[in-house]
């Protein structure tokens, strides 16, 4: 199984949604899936087997992303968007797996190419919009 995981977060930071994303690439790992992680272009290095990381470029005025609700996520989440419609032209995945607001991106795969997605929320979107 080849997974495009979808992580609007940076990645990795020792923070919630980074910890639980890695430990999901690691159980789809240990299974002996392919999985290539798209994040921000913030957080360190991390080596999982069968795990490739791909970044979004440095958008400038987005350093220091923080959780929740901002103009720096919205950036770094249209730049996401447009790096995955590169990455679902150039391979074939089997699924998606869209954390946080990324489901909207993984649906828009879903309506125009027919990919399958899981949504992965870890926290209350609308409580974010409004935090």
């Amino acid at each position: 199984m080849k997974v495009l995981l979808l992580a609007p977060q940076p990645f990795y930071q020792l923070r919630g949604t980074p910890i639980a994303v890695k430990r999901l690439a690691e159980s789809f790992s240990r299974r002996g899936w392919l999985v290539d992680i798209l994040t921000f272009h913030e957080g360190s290095a991390v080596e999982i087997p069968n795990v490739r990381i791909f970044r979004i470029p440095r958008i400038p005025g987005t350093r220091g992303v923080r959780p929740g609700f901002s103009l720096k996520k919205i950036l770094c989440d249209l730049a996401i968007f447009a790096k995955a419609a590169r990455m679902v032209r150039h391979e074939r995945y089997d699924l998606i797996h869209a954390g946080e607001e990324s489901a909207f991106i993984a649906m828009l795969f879903k309506w125009g190419a027919g990919y399958p997605y899981i949504y992965d929320m870890d926290s209350c979107l609308s409580e974010q919009m409004v935090g």
